[in-house]
């Protein structure tokens, strides 16, 4: 059975698409949205294949694979955010996640801004919107009523791909304290640079 929906099918290092893909995604060849998975789940997650899966699917031994919570989600400040393009009422209408910048090869998963990439789970980092929206700059702290926690600001940034996409992006946060219908994540798969063009080809019709 199929298991995952790709980005555009599957995008190749070697087709007209890769530079937008690296853009995107960095040095990933596959990207699969979790939210369209129809398989069984790694660890509790949902859309996140398991190795099981992956092997079923061609993907060759070698391949670095990384999966990372992202959903998009109302979150609520302790205090009432001012009114822009990102609030609704008194809350915040973000992508929320792990994404993992704090990895150099991922690091360009986000267009650093101001500061630097959070590497622990009591930092943060956000868009420019979200930060004037909150009224803070790094070295700032941000409490949230939902999800309850209070995280320091240490960075600053975008989505290379879409600069008005909104995000938190918080190391190490618990994927339980998101509600499982809301959770949503991102597989991406870094196949080995031998790997011929003709067997990402046969991978990603599997996928």
């Amino acid at each position: 059975p199929a298991m995952a929906m790709t980005l555009a099918a599957a995008i190749y290092r070697t087709n007209l698409d890769s530079e937008r893909l690296w853009n995107q995604r960095g040095p990933a060849d596959i990207v699969i949205d979790g939210t369209s998975f129809d398989g069984s789940s790694t660890d509790g997650q949902p859309g996140v294949p398991t190795e099981r899966e992956l092997a079923a699917a061609g993907v060759p031994p070698g391949t670095d694979v990384v999966s990372y919570l992202l959903t998009q989600v109302l979150v609520t400040p302790s205090e009432p955010p001012a009114r822009s393009t990102v609030t609704m009422n008194d809350e915040l209408w973000v992508a929320f996640g792990d994404v993992p910048i704090d990895d150099p090869k991922w690091a360009s998963l986000v267009e650093l801004s101001d500061g630097r990439r959070p590497t622990t789970d009591d930092e943060m980092l956000v868009s420019p919107d979200v930060a004037t929206a909150l009224g803070v700059s790094v070295g700032d702290a941000v409490t949230l009523d939902r999800p309850s926690g209070t995280w320091t600001v240490v960075g600053i940034g975008r989505w290379p791909s879409n600069y008005w996409r909104d995000l938190m992006v918080v190391p190490g946060f618990d994927h339980e304290r998101v509600n499982a219908p809301a959770r949503s994540y991102e597989v991406l798969l870094d196949l080995p640079d031998a790997t011929p063009n003709a067997e990402l080809d046969e991978i990603a019709a599997r996928l």
